[in-house]
């Protein structure tokens, strides 16, 4: 795939321009627009996020201008009242503010998962999207599809629908904000798809309450010998020799000073008073009285599972490169999952590529910039030019949204899954007798 640079050359060569009329800068900012227009109309990239129940955000903010000095998901808990200058947290505020005589109103909350530990709430039940969010192609619940309606709808039920405790059926995207989904009816108690203990102390290393494998070199590993000085190592390993191979394990304790050597028990360094205990040079000796030792094997990279899928959930421009380690675990079951269109967040510099799209792709993001760059008033404008490349730049517009299409149809969605898909309808036949057409 071409970068970001080799693509504003050849708009270069075409507009015959050296950086006079048009600078770099601007042609890079409406390369930016153009990537974000052709993902955002067509809609072809799309990806599973699953949320857990009640919603989480990672800000709670009052006020609409609060939003763009946050990073992640957020939401506003707040009642708007005269005319939006004044933000309230219950509804008997709303009520003072204006002037009436205050009424005993619902509790407040700042995040949704505060339902799991208070009783009936005035907030709607609400989930949020990240920033990269466009729109929601399909929501599920349990991995049962929910029914999209209208506010409207919602409304005629004559009822306080957004208090209603059951089983989600319905969603609707609210009048609020368009990165968030409200849903009908809610679940109250507190459902988490994965607990990361001591997560702020790097990265996971174990895992367990799921059935799952790790990909090589996995993940309970025996190592293939043990040796009690760093000398042993070097010599075991090293490369003139090589004596031996795999994953090696010390199994001994250093001492404070080097001078002093190894030891295998806490007591042999002359200072510490302990009791001795039993101890292994193998892993698998824990068997036989041994302690237990896991073997730090670096982050996970990937893992599968015969009962589910897993999946990697990347939010940023270089989608394609898995790199880094996984801080975040989410499940679909007892959760939301929405099958959403995504659209570029970050600005893309010279140096990356637009790897959200196929290299045979690019060639329409350099017709959005020829044809804003040609429509721009002033010293090189020229309106037949930009119509012209307008034209193919819709043109890939309409065929991404023809492989989104294909995509889409190949999926089979059903609110129950059947144990086999039902059979085709027969084709009808017609009697031997029936009259044929010339």
């Amino acid at each position: 795939m071409s970068t970001v640079d080799s693509d504003l050359d050849k708009v270069e060569e075409k507009l015959h321009d050296s950086n006079v009329l048009w600078t770099r800068a601007e042609l890079l900012r409406i390369y930016n627009d153009g990537y974000r227009q052709l993902m955002a109309q067509s809609g072809a990239f799309s990806r599973i996020l699953p949320l857990d129940v009640p919603g989480r955000h990672t800000y709670s903010c009052l006020y609409q201008w609060e939003d763009r000095h946050v990073t992640g998901t957020y939401w506003f808990p707040g009642l708007a009242t005269l005319t939006a200058t004044r933000q309230a947290m219950f509804a008997w505020e709303v009520e003072f503010l204006e002037g009436l005589t205050p009424t005993k109103s619902l509790q407040g909350i700042t995040y949704q998962w505060e339902r799991a530990h208070s009783g009936d709430v005035q907030a709607h039940f609400e989930f949020g999207f990240p920033k990269e969010h466009e729109r929601v192609r399909r929501l599920a619940w349990d991995d049962k599809l929910l029914i999209p309606v209208s506010v409207r709808e919602f409304d005629e039920v004559d009822d306080a629908w957004m208090r209603r405790v059951g089983e989600p059926t319905w969603w609707t995207t609210g009048l609020g904000r368009s990165r968030t989904v409200e849903v009908y009816e809610i679940k109250t108690d507190y459902n988490q798809g994965w607990s990361l203990l001591d997560y702020e102390h790097g990265i996971p290393r174990e895992f367990t309450g799921r059935t799952y494998s790790v990909t090589s070199p996995g993940f309970e590993q025996d190592n293939a010998y043990g040796y009690t000085t760093s000398g042993d190592s070097d010599g075991l390993t090293r490369a003139t020799t090589a004596l031996i191979a795999g994953l090696g394990w010390r199994f001994t304790i250093a001492a404070a000073a080097v001078a002093d050597g190894f030891g295998t028990q806490a007591w042999e360094d002359g200072i510490t008073t302990a009791t001795g205990a039993t101890k292994g040079s193998y892993s698998w000796e824990v068997e036989f009285g041994a302690p237990s030792v896991i073997f730090g094997l670096g982050p996970v990279r990937g893992a599968t599972s015969p009962d589910r899928q897993y999946l990697p959930l990347v939010t940023d421009a270089t989608v394609m490169s898995l790199l880094g380690s996984a801080r975040d675990w989410r499940s679909t079951e007892n959760a939301l999952s929405a099958l959403e269109v995504v659209i570029p967040q970050q600005d893309l510099t010279e140096a990356d590529e637009p790897a959200l799209i196929p290299t045979q792709m690019q060639k329409y993001l350099r017709y959005y910039v020829l044809s804003r760059a040609f429509g721009r008033e002033g010293e090189g404008q020229k309106p037949e030019m930009a119509a012209h490349y307008e034209a193919r730049f819709k043109r890939g517009v309409a065929l991404m949204k023809r492989l989104a299409d294909v995509a889409h149809k190949d999926r089979i969605y059903a609110r129950d899954m059947p144990s086999e898909a039902p059979p085709r309808p027969p084709l009808v036949r017609l009697p031997s007798t029936f009259p044929s057409v010339r």
